[in-house]
């Protein structure tokens, strides 16, 4: 971000922040929902790539460690979790906005920072 505008560094510190408020909130839900080895399935397989800028752990790696009998059903794990996050990052965004449209711009406007495996199913 060295050659980054002020207002690129804002947006981009704003967004980080608000991420992390909404991934501590996921992670939360899911240990208080009885949902941890989903949360750790979604860890493991969309956020640890993103922040270790790795390949995603294969599926069928992912169903051998955590005792899942197949990858379908921990597919569809993984896609709990994220429309989880979807769930609280609209929850936490139309607090900043005025109106609907304005929350489907700016959740547009989040989307530029997810790669593209924290947008797939699965």
């Amino acid at each position: 971000m060295a050659q980054s505008d002020p207002e690129d560094c804002f947006n981009y510190a704003w967004v980080s922040a608000l991420l992390e408020r909404v991934l501590e909130d996921v992670e939360s839900n899911c240990h208080r929902d009885g949902k941890t080895v989903h949360w750790h399935l979604f860890h493991d397989r969309v956020l640890e790539p993103i922040t270790d800028r790795t390949d995603p752990v294969g599926l069928k790696e992912i169903c051998a460690k955590y005792g899942i009998e197949d990858e379908a059903k921990a597919s569809n794990m993984i896609v709990t979790v994220k429309r989880r996050f979807q769930a609280l990052l609209r929850e936490h965004l139309r607090k900043s906005v005025t109106s609907d449209e304005l929350l489907g711009d700016e959740l547009d406007e989040i989307r530029r920072f997810f790669p593209k495996i924290a947008q797939e199913n699965g």
